[in-house]
């Protein structure tokens, strides 16, 4: 087996440098089934929307990489962020996605695959196909507050936000971080 390996940086994401310095005060999920944006306010009443975008990278396996657009679309209610979070800093989560033969349980079809993710690294060597993502911002304030936004690991186009300390370092735990995304 011959593993294709590709690294995505999310070419879509430039507006997220804009928060810095400003302060998010509110966050609305689309909370149906299917989260397909999370919509950050600001203080100064910018809004900047996430949501994913599909690659293509090998037969029965796609990924999820995120996007940050600015946008005068407002959701149709807002949850407050308390305290709000002053953005100092951005960090640039990334993970592993990768496809193996297989599957354990049930399956329908023949010839099933199962697709994994985790922090950059943990790519299996014997996967079919495996790929880096640009899968979500963390934004940190001086205080010590952080936000998270990303991508479900686990619901391919799915958005999520993390707003407490915990859920942060859960996500932190299937990611890995970066000030900034590499060139290229």
């Amino acid at each position: 087996m011959t593993s294709k390996s590709a690294h995505y940086e999310g070419s879509r994401i430039q507006e997220v440098r804009e928060v810095l310095g400003k302060t998010i005060c509110a966050y609305f999920v689309a909370n149906e089934y299917w989260h397909t944006a999370v919509w950050l306010r600001m203080t100064d009443r910018s809004v900047l929307m996430f949501k994913s975008s599909e690659r293509h990278i090998a037969p029965k396996f796609d990924v999820s990489e995120i996007e940050a657009v600015n946008t005068s679309i407002d959701p149709p209610a807002w949850i407050p962020v308390e305290p709000p979070l002053g953005v100092s800093r951005l960090r640039y989560l990334r993970r592993d996605e990768w496809l193996m033969r297989g599957a354990v349980g049930p399956t329908l079809g023949v010839d099933p695959h199962t697709q994994l993710v985790g922090p950059v690294g943990s790519a299996n060597s014997s996967s079919v196909a495996s790929a880096t993502v640009l899968a979500g911002v963390l934004f940190e304030s001086g205080a010590g507050g952080r936000i998270a936004v990303y991508t479900s690991p686990s619901a391919p186009l799915n958005i999520d936000i993390a707003t407490d300390a915990h859920a942060v370092d859960d996500v932190l735990a299937m990611h890995t971080s970066s000030q900034r995304p590499n060139a290229g």
